[in-house]
Parts: C-alpha cells; sequence; structure tokens
C-alpha cells in the first residue's frame, strides 16, 4: 500500500483492512495500513482516525508515527508534523538499525528518493525473507525496495523482491501484479500477460473490474 497507489485498489484494500481491524483489534498493523489507504484516497480525518487506533495499540508503532507527522504536514500542521517526526525518529533509535532504516527509506520515499530508498533499505542489511510473511516490516521493507529498484530500472533485483513475496504469500496481489509488470519491461510479454489474466481470473467477481483497471495503470 503505497501513498499515491490508484484510488480504485485504495478503495478496495481499505473495505478488507476494515474488516480485518475489526477481526483482530490487538494488532496495530491493519489500523495503519487502513490509514495509508486513505492518505491515498486523501480522506484525511478517517486517515487521522485509523492511525488513532494504531497508536492507541502500539504507542510505539515507528510508521504509524512517520504516518502521523506526513499528515500533520498535509494539513498544515508544522509543530505537530516536527514533533512527530522527532518522536518516530527516537523510537526508530529505541527499536535499532531495521527501524532506523525504515524510516530512511520512508523519508526518501516521500522525497520520491527511489536511490534513496534503495540504500536506506541494502544499508538495513539482510532481510529476514522468511519472516516477511508474518512482520509487516520486514514485509513492507522487501516490497519498498522492489518498488524502488522497479524505479531505477534495477530491474532484476526488483524481479527477485517481488517474487520472493508472491512465493511466501501468493495471495496478496500488489508483488504478484509488479512481478508481472516487471517481466512485461524485461519483455517477457507472455509471462506478463499470463500473470496478469491469472490475477484477473483468480480474483472475485465483483474485484475484477478493480483489477483490470488496476492492471492498465500498472502498463501506464
Amino acid at each position: 500500500i503505497t501513498i499515491g497507489m490508484p484510488a480504485c485498489p485504495a478503495t478496495r484494500a481499505a473495505a478488507s483492512l476494515e474488516r480485518l481491524c475489526q477481526s483482530h483489534p490487538e494488532k496495530a498493523v491493519a489500523p495503519y495500513y487502513l490509514a495509508r489507504c486513505f492518505v491515498a484516497l486523501e480522506r484525511w480525518p478517517k486517515a487521522k482516525a485509523a492511525l488513532a487506533r494504531a497508536l492507541k495499540v502500539d504507542p510505539g508503532h515507528v510508521p504509524a508515527v512517520a504516518l502521523s507527522a506526513f499528515i500533520a504536514a498535509k494539513q498544515g500542521e508544522p509543530a505537530k508534523a516536527q514533533a512527530e517526526r522527532a518522536r518516530a525518529a527516537a523510537l526508530a533509535v529505541e527499536q535499532g538499525a531495521s527501524a532506523r532504516a525504515w524510516l530512511r527509506a520512508f523519508d526518501a520515499e516521500l522525497d520520491h528518493d527511489w536511490d534513496g530508498v534503495v540504500k536506506a533499505e541494502e544499508d538495513a542489511g539482510p532481510i529476514d525473507v522468511e519472516g516477511a510473511a508474518s512482520d509487516y516490516l520486514a514485509f513492507e521493507t522487501l516490497f519498498r525496495r522492489g518498488q524502488a529498484r522497479l524505479q531505477t530500472r534495477k530491474l532484476v533485483g526488483a524481479a527477485a523482491d517481488f517474487r520472493q513475496l508472491v512465493t511466501l504469500e501468493p495471495q496478496r496481489l500488489e508483488p504478484a501484479l509488479l512481478a508481472a509488470k516487471v517481466d512485461y519491461l524485461t519483455g517477457s510479454r507472455a509471462s506478463a500477460e499470463a500473470g496478469f489474466k491469472r490475477l484477473h481470473t483468480d480474483a472475485r467477481p465483483e474485484a475484477r473490474d478493480g483489477i483490470a483497471r488496476w492492471v492498465i495503470e500498472t502498463y501506464r
């Protein structure tokens, strides 16, 4: 779930995440990602409410605090943005190298500095790929590194990242979609088309139009 994702998949993801928040109220991950969906849709009050839920469960959730700073800046609250950014940095120092690298990569992503994202993620050291299936920070790190490599046309590395995630969590749409996009960009058109068709066919009937539109966005 990226801040600039298209509206249709963000809306679809938000509906799923709302259900996940209700079924697992003890976890901060679902409301954090729900907030990211609402940021993508520029629904600021809903984003703030979702973040409040995440931070009530886990006040030390570095990504949620960093996203709170981003929202405050977008809403014209510079003092709050600065305070929240400082709190995120302090928490990241307490939580170790992976949290610090995540925060540097998040800042670079907001600046569209994709080389900076790759560097921050690589500086964090090896990613626990097996743990990415259960650890949201590991999953997001691997996914965002793949996105950054795609943006900087480091396509071999991007393909490796997305395919690892597809193997770990085949039910997730985004890694499979971007793995197919890398195939398309590297000239493996048949593989890309097979991947896109599989995503469309395997989706629930009510979700297929949205996936088709996302595929069109991916080709752009």
